[in-house]
């Protein structure tokens, strides 16, 4: 922790990883601004009355600026389940906790672990090894387009499609829950890999109909 002198008082900031409790790593996930994130890292935390130029606050980030990069080395102390096998649901919520921080992916360990029910002393590892996990199942997929963002029309956005949007790839359980007859809470608790598999057949299956109509035309 570094020592510093702000406005007579004296505070101590952490300045690296290990100190971070996840109870903070969890608040640092969910902080709105540079002040927040610092004074989650501050013994005591920086006090709302107490004034803070933009040259200060922006000196101690560059002390805490640590949150945003992952370490370089994590341990290998826990074993994270291979991401193809975490049920569907679970892998959204880290998908979306990335998204949430995608210039920051060090900030999203927390949320990733409690999503995920693991080990909260080792959440940083399981973090680095989720996100690993994650980007290996997006590349195996990404070529079926299943996470291409497509442009909506016009009559679309009027409609209000950003409202589905926010949902990211959940229209899949949807579809995927009316074709099997079963409610989407079934397929949410379905692994990554045979929800993936299951909907990319379903399009090439439609693609191919259409082809055979217009073959018969």
């Amino acid at each position: 922790m570094v020592k510093i002198r702000l406005g007579g008082w004296i505070f101590r900031i952490k300045n690296k990883w290990e100190d971070v409790s996840f109870e903070e790593a969890l608040q640092l996930y969910h902080a709105k601004d540079v002040r927040e994130r610092v004074s989650i890292l501050m013994t005591p935390a920086l006090p709302k009355t107490l004034k803070v130029s933009d040259s200060h606050l922006l000196a101690l980030y560059e002390i805490a600026s640590f949150i945003t990069e992952i370490p370089e080395v994590v341990g290998d102390k826990v074993e994270v389940p291979n991401a193809r096998e975490w049920a569907f649901k679970d892998f959204e919520l880290c998908r979306q906790a990335i998204i949430k921080h995608p210039e920051n992916l060090a900030l999203t360990f927390a949320r990733i672990n409690q999503i995920l029910g693991l080990e909260q002393q080792h959440y940083i590892e399981i973090g680095a090894k989720a996100l690993d996990g994650i980007n290996a199942v997006t590349e195996q997929w990404k070529e079926w387009g299943i996470f291409d963002s497509v442009e909506p029309t016009g009559d679309e956005v009027a409609a209000g499609i950003e409202r589905l949007q926010a949902f990211g790839v959940y229209g899949i359980v949807n579809r995927l829950a009316e074709h099997f007859g079963v409610l989407p809470e079934v397929i949410e608790k379905r692994s990554v890999n045979s929800v993936f598999l299951d909907w990319t057949y379903l399009l090439e299956q439609g693609k191919y109909r259409e082809r055979l109509e217009e073959v018969r035309k």
